[in-house]
């Protein structure tokens, strides 16, 4: 048995059209030490991993909200005249995700710069989604059988593994991805979205599979939500796994892989080896890698990332075949002959 696939994925972070399912949003009110509003204040969001800054105007009641944000790490700057420039480094937006940032100016010329850093958490308060991020430190470095992301949604709580092995390694034009259940839900009602396209496909009715399985070195991380997610997320009784890939940077950067398994380091199974029969030959290799960097500096960028399959097996049955009297048309002892090998 010999079985071949490859995966191709090409990002251009320039044509790509972002969705709001694949997008993270950052919202937050400006005020004066007195808590007074400031409308009118210029709020500058800018992407640290490739440059790209984008500005919106806080309203009358002074709030600012940025839509259709990558996930990534922003710094994000409020500049208005009387005041000085407030800045926040450090931000990390993650998929799905609705934050809130508030600042608080203070009063003084805005060639002073008020800069704050660190990691502290972005609250939370505009969704009542439930469920968990796997970000990319856990993709890049949680051992995978078959380099399947989305088991890792095993992480996620509510998510328990299924009792059915629906992962099977030479899946390879449908690859299962649904080998859990979210929250109690049946296997196959789960909906997963690859950069907010739907990426489902019914297979045998049993479980749900994905018609593009992405190499774990193009992911940049996924989002599991179990429950209270919004009208945007339809086609679901279970739950939404929300996957986005990665994109280029301002520097070039790769990576590459293979993944061998070979019968010379497997051992013999028992019958085999009563029977006097070698080691069926098996040689499995998984490789592949990635390529990324700059079209134009701080504007678009390219990601590309390659993932093949070369699989050989040798497989050993048992089959029943005619006797020599029966290859001579005499069948008389065809029925004594399946009781026998029933009764073995």
């Amino acid at each position: 048995m010999k079985i071949r696939y490859f995966l191709l994925v090409v990002l251009l972070g320039a044509f790509t059209l972002p969705l709001f399912s694949q997008t993270a949003q950052l919202t937050g009110r400006v005020t004066d030490p007195s808590t007074a509003v400031i409308p009118g204040a210029q709020v500058r969001v800018t992407n640290e991993a490739n440059g790209m800054s984008r500005t919106v105007t806080s309203d009358e009641a002074g709030y600012y909200t940025l839509t259709l944000l990558d996930p990534g790490t922003y710094q994000v700057a409020v500049d208005v005249a009387g005041f000085k420039q407030s800045a926040r480094s450090g931000v990390t937006l993650e998929v799905g995700q609705a934050a809130r940032i508030d600042f608080a100016l203070q009063v003084g010329q805005q060639t002073e710069v008020v800069t704050v850093t660190g990691t502290a958490p972005v609250v939370e308060k505009e969704t009542a989604s439930l469920g968990a991020v796997i970000e990319r430190v856990s993709i890049s470095s949680v051992p995978l059988n078959q380099r399947n992301a989305y088991l890792l949604a095993m992480l996620a709580p509510g998510v328990t593994p299924s009792t059915r092995d629906v992962a099977s390694e030479d899946a390879a034009h449908y690859p299962a991805a649904s080998a859990f259940m979210v929250n109690g839900g049946r296997i196959q009602s789960s909906e997963f979205l690859l950069d907010g396209t739907s990426n489902t496909a019914s297979w045998s009715g049993t479980s749900n599979s994905v018609p593009v399985m992405p190499a774990i070195d193009s992911v940049q991380e996924f989002k599991v939500q179990t429950n209270s997610y919004s009208a945007e997320f339809g086609r679901s009784s279970g739950g939404v796994i929300n996957m986005v890939m990665r994109s280029g940077t301002n520097k070039f950067h790769g990576s590459a892989h293979d993944y061998l398994r070979n019968s010379v380091l497997d051992a013999n199974t028992f019958f085999a080896n009563k029977a006097g029969r070698p080691l069926g030959s098996l040689k499995r290799n998984m490789f592949g890698g990635t390529f990324g960097g700059p079209i134009l500096h701080d504007k678009a960028f390219f990601l590309g990332s390659y993932e093949g399959l070369r699989s050989r097996r040798g497989t050993t049955f048992t089959a029943t075949v005619p006797t020599v009297l029966e290859r001579g048309g005499d069948f008389s002892g065809t029925a004594q002959t399946c009781r026998a090998g029933a009764l073995r």
